[in-house]
This record gives structure tokens, sequence and C-alpha cells, in this order.
């Protein structure tokens, strides 16, 4: 500041232009950029409490849509591309979402997973795990609505290090228990479901004594996007004249993309249930909504490193 004066030792009109241009540019970056490093400094020295921190991270999303915005868009390609890859010509789709799942048989430990996309059409659903990088299904899990035998949605804690990965309302998922083996494709050449199928043990067993398999699915927190095909009422006024070799459009739900991840799972398992019905007639306990890991189940599994380093985590604020 005052360069102008250090320099000639007199005021001018352009020193006050780039003062004024500094004072913006740090008011900018104090308010939008640093305020962040601000608050850690405070709760380091402990004028600060960690849920204060945490506000203070939510409210920076917020003033940066940016990142949300782009990791929105992907998403929204990722469904749209695993739609148009997986989904069988014929079946309507009747919602789709971003998940993460282990894409493995009777697992529900999710350990860094990649996005996948949770389908459901009128005759099935779907888990595809899709690759960002090359934009593409690497591999998907069909499950027949003929042969899903039992669905369960609740709380799925899979981290401990932060307030807001403790919160149930904001981390939820649903179980897929199915008694046959589901259609199952890989890009990996050589991968067999099969195999793999029969090496697992199955967890629970249904009222008649048969065995069954499960698929886990945790429901994405933020930035979600839910898509569905053009219902028939729009449809109808839309695209009078649909081609048999057409498929339906898919447009996106504002209203459910906006709502917590536990009202999104009801949404999704109310669905389920209503196309079961229309199928046959499922057994009084084909919907159960119980914790998938709860909170005293997540702290209670972890290990004495996780556990130091979740201490580490919090004393240090890394």
């Amino acid at each position: 500041m005052k360069g102008d004066f250090t320099r000639t030792g007199r005021r001018n009109f352009g020193g006050l232009v780039n003062d004024a241009t500094y004072s913006l540019a740090r008011l900018w970056i104090n308010t939008f950029r640093d305020y962040f490093s601000q608050a850690v400094l405070d709760f380091l020295v402990g004028n600060h409490t960690a849920a204060a921190v945490f506000r203070t991270l939510i409210d920076l999303r917020s003033r940066e849509p940016d990142q949300v915005r782009q990791m929105a868009s992907a998403r929204e390609t990722a469904v749209r591309t695993s739609v148009a890859i997986v989904v069988r010509d014929g079946e309507r789709v009747q919602l789709a979402c971003v998940v993460q799942s282990p894409m493995v048989l009777d697992s529900l430990k999710i350990a860094a997973a990649p996005d996948s996309v949770l389908i459901l059409t009128d005759s099935a659903v779907y888990v595809c795990s899709y690759c960002d990088c090359q934009q593409k299904v690497s591999e998907f899990l069909r499950i027949g609505l003929s042969v899903l035998a039992h669905v369960q949605y609740g709380a799925y804690i899979t981290d401990t290090r932060t307030p807001q990965c403790l919160d149930s309302s904001r981390n939820h998922g649903v179980v897929l228990s199915f008694a046959l083996a589901p259609d199952h494709h890989s890009s990996s050449p050589g991968y067999e479901f099969e195999s793999s199928l029969a090496a697992t043990q199955p967890f629970v067993s249904s009222a008649d004594g048969e065995k069954l398999h499960f698929i886990a699915c945790k429901v994405a927190t933020e930035a979600q996007v839910v898509m569905q095909h053009t219902p028939d009422d729009a449809e109808s006024n839309a695209q009078p004249m649909l081609k048999d070799s057409e498929q339906p459009a898919l447009v996106r739900l504002a209203r459910l993309e906006n709502q917590a991840p536990d009202l999104l799972t009801e949404c999704l398992c109310s669905a389920m249930l209503s196309l079961k019905l229309a199928h046959g007639d499922p057994s009084s306990q084909f919907i159960t909504d119980a914790p998938i890991i709860s909170v005293a189940a997540a702290k209670q599994s972890k290990t004495l490193v996780e556990k130091m380093t979740t201490r580490l985590h919090s004393a240090l604020w890394i």
C-alpha cells in the first residue's frame, strides 16, 4: 500500500487505483478463500470448536459452487452413460442415482470406492461401477425383480473421523438381497462372476430356508444426481410419436436431488416395493428399516491403528 508515496514522496492517482485494487483483492481472498484457514488457526489456538470449523467448511463449499457444479455434471454424464450401456431395450428407468458400492457380494466395507450408479427399472435393479477417467462402465450387476428377495435401508456409517460422517441422515444406504445369481458383466478378461459368487458365504436366509446373497450401496451425500425416463404423461405431450427403436428421454429430478440421503433411500425402497407388487406378492418383510452399519458398530469395528489415526486427525486437524 502507498507504494507511490514510498517511491516518489507524494501521492498520485495511479497509486490510489493500485491501492484500491489491492484492497478489493484482499477483501475477496479473505472472504472467499482464506477464511477457512483462519478458522483452522482459531481452532488450533482454542478460539473455535470443531463444529464451528465444520460449519465454516460447509459455508465455504456453498460460496464456491464451481466444484460441486462440475461434480454434478460429471455424475450426470455417468448416469446417462450407464443407462445407455446397461439397461436392456424395452425397460423403463424409474429411478437412477449415484451411490458408492464395493461391487463385491456379501461385503459392506467401502474403502475409497469410486462412484457407482444404481438404476431401478420396471424389470430389474442395476448396480454399475463407472470409471470417470475412461467414461465407461467397467462392470455392472443386474438383479431381476423376480429374484430380489429383501431390501434393507438405513444408516450406513463407513467413516468416523468427522461429525458429518457420523450423521445418520446424511449417511444412508440400501442392501439388496437376492436368491439367485444375477447377471454380472465385467470388462476385465477372464473374470467370472460365478466362481466368485460360489466362494462367498450367504449372510441371511429367507423364511423358507433359502440362502441369500447381497450387494450394498451407499447413497452419495453431495452433488447427487437423480434421473428417470420421461413419465408417460409428459412423454405424451413432448414426444407424441416415439419410435420403437428410440428410448424415452432421461430427465433430472431436482426435488429428489435436494433431499437428504435418508429421504432418497425411502423413495427408492418405496419404488422397489411398488414394482415388486406389480411382479407378484412380496413377503411381509420385503422392506426393512434398520441400520446397515450403525455409529456404534462403525466405532467398534475400527482397528487400533485407525483409532489412533482418527485421534491424531482430530488433534491436529489434518
